[in-house]
């Protein structure tokens, strides 16, 4: 799910830094999935797409790979307005959310 050791590699073994991205990660981003729906259900393509972009971008921070693969199908569908794949890529997204969420409050609890 989460490569925490790349993670944090990639923020110069600073485990402060990654705790607090983390933190800030179940702080803002826990309910996205929630944001992407209300967005696209009030045709704010353009507002749920910017959420996808953020997650896309955390997705390459903490190298989670899924993250980063859902969150990019969603961006791509909600540019191109590919409306009949939002549903399921929504649903894709949540899970992989839910599943981040766990493994982050993990890894801080350590």
């Amino acid at each position: 799910m989460i490569d925490f050791e790349k993670a944090l590699s990639g923020m110069g073994g600073d485990r402060s830094l990654l705790n607090e991205t983390l933190q800030d990660f179940i702080d803002f981003y826990t309910d996205a999935g929630d944001k992407i729906g209300i967005a696209i259900g009030e045709q704010r393509y353009h507002d749920a797409e910017i959420v996808a972009h953020n997650l896309k971008g955390l997705g390459a921070i903490f190298a989670a790979k899924e993250l980063r693969s859902s969150a990019a199908a969603m961006e791509k569908a909600l540019q191109h307005e590919a409306l009949d794949q939002l549903d399921e890529l929504l649903a894709e997204l949540k899970a992989v959310i839910d599943q981040m969420v766990v493994a982050t409050g993990e890894f801080l609890s350590r």
